[in-house]
């Protein structure tokens, strides 16, 4: 059990969680290198937007997503120019889901307001509008096993989380 909560911590980026959820060390391994071709050989020419090259992303996922699931996926970017997001987090229901390697899974109840959803659990404060982009998603089988196994607790040993924020590391 400590080497899979260990590979989770360690090991699953929070575009991997955001995109395809986690399962297994070698499945988020190989979706964040899909991610990377993905950002590496993006055309500036293309001139996606922002959104549209979100969603490109989230296409990547090759995951089963369950219909009667909405759940939105948020991403950061620094540069309206740059391909990939920094940071990705996901709002399912009531609560804003993040990682980074090095964390746990968090959970924080979505702020009341439009700037609710550029707080993610593992950022300290709110992130500009203007780089702040959500599209609309459903959750994936492994990111639904994930939250059904759940059990959150305030406090998480080494970390230190925003108040309100809940940790859950996967058994």
């Amino acid at each position: 059990m400590a080497a899979v909560v260990s590979s989770f911590r360690d090991g699953c980026s929070c575009r991997v969680w955001a995109i395809d959820g986690w399962q297994t060390e070698a499945i988020a391994a190989a979706m964040n290198v899909s991610f990377q071709n993905w950002g590496t050989n993006y055309d500036q020419a293309q001139q996606l937007n922002r959104a549209q090259r979100l969603q490109a992303i989230d296409n990547l996922s090759a995951t089963q997503t369950i219909a009667a699931q909405a759940t939105i996926i948020c991403g950061y970017f620094q540069n309206a120019v740059d391909p990939l997001p920094d940071h990705m987090w996901l709002i399912h229901g009531n609560f804003i889901y993040d990682t980074m390697p090095g964390w746990p899974l968090v959970r924080k109840p979505l702020p009341a307001g439009p700037a609710g959803r550029r707080s993610p659990g593992c950022v300290n404060g709110v992130y500009p509008h203007a780089k702040v982009v959500s599209i609309a998603s459903l959750l994936t089988v492994y990111q639904q096993n994930v939250l059904n196994a759940a059990a959150f607790t305030l406090h998480h040993a080494g970390v230190a989380l925003n108040p309100g924020t809940l940790a859950y590391m996967p058994p």
